[in-house]
């Protein structure tokens, strides 16, 4: 499928707001990707298909968790505004035959991280909250930082506070910045 296809397919799914973000994202994704040295093409199709499922009914998600075998823990039960990420990553596999299996975790992953990303990974959750509409706190001094390699290492610093100051949870595991603790994700940055 092309970009083209990709945009009309999410664009049915999902309103305004969340087209546009989608876009941003993998507009994001690709220049990271660039800057980093991973597959632009990846990078894009992961970055445009990382919220397919978010303006889903609830119930719906859960059926196609269902569907594609996935159980929930308890504490993912407890969060359904995280259950884009999991349904997202089967919807792709299931309707869009979509197997490249570092995009479908960039997918499922983009909202928590998790212990030992991908580069791939690490730049969608990176693109998700650096994309050109966000405006939380600090936005613009993580975009900054998102583009630096620090002493000629690639390297994203992506703080927890930052998480916090976008997606609210303070130490709650059922909460996106309570899952990245949860998730053993080093909490001072990810590096690339």
């Amino acid at each position: 499928m092309s970009e083209r296809d990709y945009k009309q397919i999410i664009r049915g799914l999902m309103g305004d707001y969340r087209y546009t973000h989608s876009c941003n994202v993998a507009q994001e994704a690709v220049a990271l990707a660039e800057l980093y040295g991973c597959d632009i093409k990846k990078a894009y199709l992961a970055g445009i298909l990382h919220d397919i499922t978010k303006e889903i009914p609830h119930e719906e998600q859960l059926q196609i968790m269902k569907d594609g075998g996935i159980i929930l823990d308890s504490v993912q039960q407890n969060a359904p505004k995280l259950w884009h990420s999991v349904s997202g990553s089967v919807y792709v596999q299931t309707h869009l035959g979509i197997g490249d299996s570092d995009v479908i975790n960039a997918i499922r992953y983009h909202t928590t991280g998790r212990k030992g990303m991908s580069l791939l990974e690490k730049i969608i959750y990176t693109a998700d909250y650096t994309s050109a509409e966000r405006s939380y706190p600090g936005a613009d001094i993580m975009r900054e930082k998102s583009r630096q390699k620090p002493g000629g290492r690639h390297a994203v610093q992506l703080s927890v506070h930052a998480a916090k100051a976008l997606r609210t949870g303070g130490g709650d595991p059922s909460r996106p910045a309570g899952l990245l603790q949860r998730n053993r994700i080093e909490p001072e940055r990810i590096n690339i």
